[in-house]
C-alpha cells in the first residue's frame, strides 16, 4: 500500500470513533446524534440548573464527601 492510502485508512478509523464515541461533555450523546437533534431543531442539551444542597460544615477528619473513603483533609478538602 501506499503511504497515502494507509493515512486516508488511519484518519477514516479515527474519524468514525470520534463521531461514534458518547463523552461526557456532550452528556452522553455523539456527535452523530447531536448533528441529527440540530438538524431537527432539537435541543439536545438542555440547560438544567444546579442545586447545592447544603448538608452542614466537613470536619478535616470526617470521611470525605465525594465517597472516596479518604479523610476529608487527604482528599477533597486540599
Amino acid at each position: 500500500m501506499r503511504p497515502i492510502s494507509q493515512l486516508n485508512e488511519y484518519v477514516q478509523a479515527v474519524t468514525l470513533i470520534a463521531n461514534t464515541t458518547r463523552i461526557w461533555e456532550n452528556r452522553g450523546y455523539t456527535l452523530e446524534e447531536l448533528a441529527q437533534m440540530s438538524r431537527h431543531h432539537l435541543n439536545p442539551l438542555p440547560s438544567t440548573p444546579f442545586h447545592v444542597i447544603d448538608g452542614g460544615k466537613v470536619g478535616r477528619n470526617d470521611p470525605c464527601t465525594c465517597g472516596s473513603g479518604k479523610k476529608y483533609k487527604k482528599c477533597c478538602g486540599k
